[in-house]
């Protein structure tokens, strides 16, 4: 064969590799492709939006101190019709008006039980607190999402003295005990500050959030080399956890010293949930993944009781222990597990109120 004819030959096998090459390329760009816009619409059929489009929850923002704060001056309405418009504080409304500077000023700490979940502006036990106590008080719902005791020690340090509240209304537990039997223990509630950043949905985009590939692998990685603050095991449990319990106690006496530095008077009132359901589902609620339903409603009175042996009644301070089981709570109270809807936040309401006037009732 002739130098020009092997300079052919191997000028045609080379043509012939970028032509495979090409062809191999294209049909793995095509893949990739096909699968990110079938992972896509998947995930749209699924959650009712694009990884690309803003989170259903841009009303969130990161905080340096806090699991995550309410961006000021927002107003939302989800797909469900329910309207979440914060005010120039970042707090949930608790009025149409403005807060009346002449008015006391009650301060209502706690998570999404609080915040008001699932139900709309108006609905809220503490829009329903602020229209039965009237215009000579001013509510503020400072609840957010995820919210333990942990966060309402940081806000009883840093924004609620601000406000000189004369009441401090402390709605906690569902939070702290997400902590049950989580591993490593950790005294400030690690895990569950960290896994808040998913549950408050920031809105922070980048390359792993708005690519359905780039999110699959992340996803996968996590499984087989999850991070610190997710749970690595999740074993069902029967039992209390005594070491949540003992930060349950430690965070409440520091929560209660807080509320006298700042002279107001206190209402604690153990978490309130929907026991029919509960006690009827052998199922685990991902909110709470180490505990079954059914034994909930135990694990929870026995931090009732817990709040009882450390907060103790005095003219200043109120503890409504029997709010479990003196009212007649019933399914039709709650929009799920525990959270209020109108009716609910009704009844809650009036038995806030009426703690409130004991309380005013002793000066």
């Amino acid at each position: 064969m002739s130098p020009k004819a092997r300079t052919n030959a191997t000028m045609k096998i080379k043509l012939q590799n970028i032509k495979i090459l090409a062809i191999n390329y294209a049909v793995f760009v095509t893949l990739l492709v096909t699968l990110e816009l079938a992972g896509q619409v998947g995930y749209r059929l699924l959650k009712g939006r694009f990884l690309f489009d803003d989170p259903p929850n841009v009303i969130f923002e990161e905080h340096p101190y806090l699991s995550g704060v309410a961006k000021k001056n927002q107003h939302y309405v989800n797909t469900k019709g329910i309207v979440i418009t914060t005010d120039s504080n970042g707090f949930r409304i608790t009025r149409k008006g403005d807060y009346d500077k002449a008015s006391k000023n009650v301060v209502c700490l706690g998570g999404s039980t609080t915040f008001g979940t699932l139900v709309t502006d108006e609905d809220s036990w503490p829009y329903q607190l602020q229209e039965k106590l009237g215009p000579d008080y001013n509510v503020y719902n400072m609840g957010i999402p995820g919210y333990s005791t942990m966060e309402a020690m940081i806000q009883l340090i840093t924004t609620v003295p601000e406000l000189k509240p004369q009441i401090i209304i402390v709605y906690e537990g569902w939070n702290d005990i997400r902590n049950y039997h989580v591993t490593p223990h950790s005294t400030d509630y690690y895990w569950h500050g960290m896994s808040q950043k998913t549950n408050l949905e920031f809105g922070n985009k980048n390359f792993w959030t708005i690519f359905f590939i780039p999110k699959m692998i992340q996803n996968i990685a996590n499984r087989f080399w999850p991070q610190s603050y997710e749970l690595k095991n999740a074993e069902v449990f029967s039992t209390n956890d005594p070491y949540v319990d003992s930060l349950y106690v430690r965070n409440m006496r520091t929560i209660k010293l807080l509320g006298e530095t700042l002279n107001a008077k206190m209402v604690f009132i153990p978490q309130v949930m929907n026991i029919d359901s509960l006690s009827r589902s052998t199922a685990t609620y991902a909110w709470t993944p180490h505990i079954q339903n059914n034994q909930m409603p135990r694990m929870m009175e026995g931090f009732s009781l817990l709040i009882q042996k450390t907060i103790k009644p005095d003219k200043n301070t109120i503890v409504l222990n029997n709010i479990l089981h003196n009212v007649p709570w019933t399914a039709k109270d709650f929009a799920d597990y525990g959270h209020f809807n109108k009716n609910g936040g009704d009844v809650f309401s009036k038995i806030v109120r009426s703690a409130i006037q004991e309380l005013e009732s002793n000066d």
